[in-house]
């Protein structure tokens, strides 16, 4: 529980610190009241809001961002919370929303409320030059803490599924306890739970598939794959390269496209059909 609990607080301390740093000033230089959502809306044009919320044992609290109320929130995490989260959002010059913000959430979920999921969304920034580097950082450095049953960076509106989840239409709740025999997904960047890292050969396996740019054995357990060197890069192609070096431990369907939208990519293929001859991972 102790680990859990400093992964959490270092979730999202790191996700404040590195990826919303572009933002500090502008919240800092208005008053706590004039950041929460309805103020932004009243204040109109580039005006910013900042809110922060904590759930846990029945009680819950959802306040604007202050110096104090961060350290409020980040003490609250003396044990692991139902949900916690912190959004930003800002106006575009004519008042409205403009999909410019950061949204860090981790819930518990399934049966006993056992797994944790953990999501930052961001808008194009983060995924530009520098900045989609920070945030390949920010994902490896709590993923060296975390030993993590899977992670991906992709291109997405949902909250919690893999896009491959999306794409076969099923709940992380209901593949969640299988997690680290079956892989929950694919993309750019990919995050392997150590157990299904060491049965595709580890480091050096990985690598052999000549799939990845880059990987790494991960300080805490699992392992970082990384398809390209900037998501750009991650076309078709790549997809299919990621594919068939993580065959023989996806789960069976053929994707349905009509929730996998550009510049996410899959491989239009059934794992299950191309196992096919060979030793089963089920």
């Amino acid at each position: 529980m102790e680990k859990v609990v400093s992964v959490i607080k270092m979730f999202f301390g790191r996700a404040w610190d590195d990826l919303g740093a572009r933002f500090h000033q502008r919240v800092l230089d208005v008053s706590p009241e004039q950041l929460t959502g309805e103020a932004r809306a009243v204040r109109g044009p580039s005006a910013i809001s900042a809110m922060i919320g904590l759930e846990s044992d029945g009680s819950d609290f959802s306040r604007p961002y202050s110096p104090e109320a961060w350290r409020q929130f980040l003490d609250g995490f003396d044990e692991v919370p139902d949900l916690a989260w912190f959004d930003i959002i800002t106006n575009d010059e004519q008042g409205r929303p403009d999909g410019q913000g950061l949204i860090v959430q981790c819930k518990r979920v399934g049966d006993g409320d056992r797994w944790l999921l953990m999501q930052v969304s961001g808008d194009s920034f983060l995924a530009e030059g520098a900045n989609q580097q920070r945030f390949v950082g920010f994902l490896e450095a709590v993923a060296n803490h975390a030993d993590p049953v899977y992670g991906e960076i992709s291109w997405k509106w949902e909250v919690y599924p893999s896009v491959l989840e999306l794409a076969l239409g099923v709940d992380p709740v209901d593949v969640l306890p299988r997690a680290r025999r079956v892989l929950r997904g694919y993309g750019w960047i990919t995050l392997l739970p150590e157990e299904i890292g060491n049965r595709l050969g580890g480091e050096a396996g990985l690598n052999g598939t000549g799939a990845f740019v880059r990987v790494k054995h991960l300080a805490g357990g699992g392992y970082l794959a990384q398809a390209t060197e900037c998501f750009s890069q991650y076309d078709e192609g790549a997809a299919e390269r990621v594919y068939q070096a993580l065959v023989p431990v996806l789960p069976p369907g053929r994707p349905n496209f009509w929730n996998v939208h550009p510049p996410n990519v899959l491989a239009d293929r059934d794992p299950a059909e191309d196992r096919a001859g060979r030793i089963s991972a089920y």
